[in-house]
């Protein structure tokens, strides 16, 4: 299993999630199963909410964010 934190959570020492946030967690996977990215990557405001989120949280998707593809960022989430 992998996560992802961001940067402010990593930067506080705060990956230690509360019972709220671990049901959040579990109800995120639940949503992320039933859908597809293909399905995900049509709706362009969904599309530019991850790009500003994967921005603002992980420098290393900068070339991805620029130039890549809506279905490649919504695969990337």
């Amino acid at each position: 299993m992998w996560m992802i934190y961001s940067r402010e959570a990593y930067e506080c020492g705060r990956i230690f999630l509360t019972a709220g946030q671990k049901q959040a967690v579990e109800e995120g996977k639940k949503f992320a199963q039933r859908a597809y990215a293909d399905v995900w990557a049509r709706d362009a405001a969904l599309v530019q909410r991850v790009r500003n989120f994967l921005g603002g949280n992980f420098h290393w998707h900068g070339r991805l964010l620029q130039r890549g593809t809506d279905l490649e960022v919504i695969q990337t989430l």
